[in-house]
């Protein structure tokens, strides 16, 4: 069991520390415009949406959520915060699981997306995405909330966020690979 704890927690980290040199990848290639002078955006480049990929989301709602509402049952919904964060945790946990018995390896692309999907399917509270199984198609830059918009960039194809909260509740997200 300690083990899996370990070699979960690798993986985490491995994820943590390939999106924080991404960000810093970015961060330098910003610096380093700034320093040469061409870092003047034209103002209609800023307004113009950009493709992000295609992704699929998880949401779980919370009692402080915009609309603590269930789409499947029509009742309101009772949990903390911190109950549907450690639900929406173990879901990713499970998700991103090594697809074989070696727990080095990391899970399979074809099989997070195929785990994300059933996840989004049964336990996701948006009801409009868990129809499609999470699939929220084509995301254009600017369409999602902030918080989902700024995760959306930065996320590696095939890989599934951390939960990221807004106003309707914390969600996942899955880039397709």
């Amino acid at each position: 069991m300690q083990a899996d704890d370990a070699s979960r927690s690798l993986a985490e980290l491995r994820d943590e520390l390939e999106d924080t040199e991404r960000m810093l990848q970015i961060l330098s290639e910003e610096v380093e415009e700034l320093e040469s002078g061409s870092a003047e955006p034209e103002p209609e480049a800023d307004d113009t949406p950009v493709e992000l990929g295609f992704f699929s989301m998880i949401l779980f709602k919370h009692s402080g959520s915009a609309d603590p509402t269930c789409w499947r049952t029509h009742r309101s919904i009772d949990r903390s915060v911190d109950e549907s964060r450690n639900r929406l945790r173990k879901l990713r946990d499970k998700i991103c699981a090594p697809s074989d018995f070696n727990v080095k390896q990391p899970a399979k692309p074809k099989d997070v997306k195929k785990r994300f999907d059933a996840a989004a399917k049964l336990s996701s509270d948006c009801g409009e995405s868990a129809r499609k199984s999470g699939d929220i198609g084509s995301v254009m830059s600017g369409t999602l909330a902030p918080a989902l918009d700024a995760v959306a960039r930065r996320l590696a194809p095939g890989a599934v966020s951390e939960e990221v909260e807004t106003p309707d509740g914390l969600h996942l997200l899955l880039r397709h690979p």
